[in-house]
């Protein structure tokens, strides 16, 4: 299995100029980008996140957790995980419904699998644990603020509506926790 040495001997780099391409934190010219990235093809690199996560502190994943049933989940979540994707971030998805109980069991899921912070729509008010707050950065939909549209019309003649907003919702959702999570990530021990 290659490593991070192997490719910075191939580029001609150090293994720290590696390791800022692959985590995308600049200060790296486009030349010396595109020669590390040929080198991570020819040697066959394949970065290990977790690892990353280990010595960074992020593990650079978000837990997105949605109501699924009368909820435009896919809608909201085909957003988020686009733009998480485009910050290098992965989505680890969950549902929340009716139950505080089960709710707090899936933000806590979250927090046990190192989270950088979390997108939740809860159908009931849930008020987490002081220490769950002070751990990531949480951002809370309200699912009724999308499905109270269809009250007001026929769902298939207001379908349109419905996804434009939902999408608006899961890219303000999005941008809003990544830019949490920059300006102050919260590491979880």
């Amino acid at each position: 299995m290659a490593t991070m040495d192997d490719v910075a001997a191939v580029a001609g780099v150090s293994g720290a100029t590696v390791s800022r391409v692959l985590n995308g934190t600049g200060g790296v010219s486009v030349s010396t980008k595109h020669r590390v990235e040929a080198a991570l093809t020819s040697v066959g690199y394949h970065h290990n996140r977790v690892a990353g996560s280990l010595a960074g502190g992020r593990t650079m994943m978000i837990g997105v957790a949605l109501p699924f049933q009368g909820f435009p989940a896919s809608t909201v979540l085909g957003v988020v995980v686009r733009i998480a994707a485009n910050h290098n971030y992965a989505v680890l998805v969950g549902e929340s419904g009716n139950d505080p109980s089960s709710n707090l069991r899936t933000l806590n899921s979250f927090i046990e699998r190192r989270v950088d912070g979390i997108i939740f729509a809860a159908e009931e008010v849930l008020v987490p644990p002081e220490p769950l707050v002070e751990k990531v950065p949480l951002i809370f939909l309200d699912p009724r603020r999308i499905t109270g549209y269809l009250a007001q019309s026929n769902p298939t003649e207001n379908r349109g509506t419905l996804s434009l907003h939902a999408a608006r919702m899961g890219r303000q959702s999005a941008e809003r926790l990544l830019q949490a999570i920059q300006r102050d990530p919260k590491p979880v021990l």
